[in-house]
């Protein structure tokens, strides 16, 4: 996590660099959100409910946020910010920003982050806009720059300038649940006194968020592939063995041969060596892999190991040594002497 930097640049001017997750933003979690396909359904299905967001009218947006706040005239800070992933839709009656974090870890300042983040957004925005009105009282007529009122030039924004809404999802990894805020309101220590009629109580701002490893199963239904893949894997590799392996070869027209972008993007959150090694092992002549070779292999694989540990346990229990645990090892699994021994002592408790 990178700290919060602040540095005054002159009186009344601060330059602050918001707290945030410091990952590089071409980690294979965002390269693998990057497509329009995947972002846009992924909102549509956990924030919107239904298609609203069409993936052929979204554009990348910028994923550093920069704004200077005005808090007087004399007073003001700089606040900057990266964003994971970031898209804007213009589709009609859907004017926003649309912002992705991908969280790994728990953080318990997550409410507060995510309408800070928006924060910045709607600030760079209206400094847009203030730039711009600038720009045109230099060359409007006098007479056109006198239908501005007092309070439209002071501030630079116009009885009718318009912003965009910013609407930021965070997506989970994570092994253990979710138990942090999932809204500002959460963060504080008083319950709500005072509700809106929408059921928000006053000064809250809710949080979006997809803990993926809990998600439920007819959530996870809504997803195309290869969203649902990708999603579903990542769930049903907390669950165990089996689960997963039932899961791969339920979509084996996916996994015989799974991309390089959706496997990098797994081995990077699951941080699993047996999935890095299946890439160079179980390469398709596509270029992908494949993981029902590959999960299968790794079921043996973990089958095998639970032989070797109640065999060692059992000898051991029996009072046998060390050496002649070796030696009934070799002859039971067929390994060379260095291997067994290797082996053994894996298990052997001391």
């Amino acid at each position: 996590m990178a700290k919060s930097k602040s540095k005054t640049k002159g009186k009344g001017q601060t330059h602050s660099t918001m707290r945030g997750q410091a990952k590089p933003q071409d980690s294979a979690a965002s390269v693998f959100w990057d497509s329009n396909e995947a972002f846009s359904e992924l909102f549509n299905i956990v924030v919107f409910k239904r298609n609203v967001v069409n993936p052929k009218t979204l554009k990348d947006a910028r994923d550093v946020e920069s704004a200077w706040i005005q808090l007087s005239r004399k007073m003001g800070f700089f606040l900057k910010n990266t964003r994971d992933n970031c898209k804007e839709s213009d589709d009609i009656g859907l004017l926003s920003i649309l912002g992705l974090e991908n969280m790994t870890t728990i953080d318990y300042q997550m409410a507060f982050r995510v309408m800070l983040l928006d924060t910045i957004n709607y600030g760079r925005q209206i400094n847009i806009i203030e730039a711009k009105h600038r720009a045109e009282e230099a060359i409007i007529p006098q007479e056109e720059q006198q239908k501005i009122t007092g309070n439209e030039y002071l501030g630079r924004f116009r009885k009718t300038d318009k912003i965009k809404r910013a609407i930021t999802l965070v997506i989970y990894y994570g092994k253990e649940p979710w138990d942090g805020p999932k809204r500002l309101f959460d963060m504080m220590e008083d319950p709500p006194l005072i509700e809106w009629e929408d059921g928000y109580p006053t000064g809250d701002y809710p949080m979006y968020i997809l803990d993926v490893g809990r998600m439920p199963e007819e959530l996870l239904d809504q997803f195309s592939s290869p969203t649902k893949d990708f999603l579903g894997f990542l769930k049903y590799e907390r669950q165990g063995t089996d689960e997963l392996h039932r899961f791969v070869l339920e979509n084996e027209s996916f996994f015989r041969s799974a991309p390089p972008i959706t496997m990098n993007a797994l081995v990077e959150l699951t941080g699993s060596k047996e999935l890095k090694r299946f890439m160079e092992e179980f390469k398709t002549p596509e270029g992908g892999t494949n993981m029902c070779e590959g999960i299968k292999y790794y079921g043996d694989q973990r089958a095998l190991e639970a032989r070797h540990e109640t065999f060692v346990e059992t000898a051991q229990q029996f009072n046998h040594s060390l050496k002649d645990t070796i030696a009934g090892f070799m002859n039971r699994f067929d390994m060379k002497p260095e291997e067994a021994e290797q082996e053994v002592k894996k298990y052997w408790k001391n």
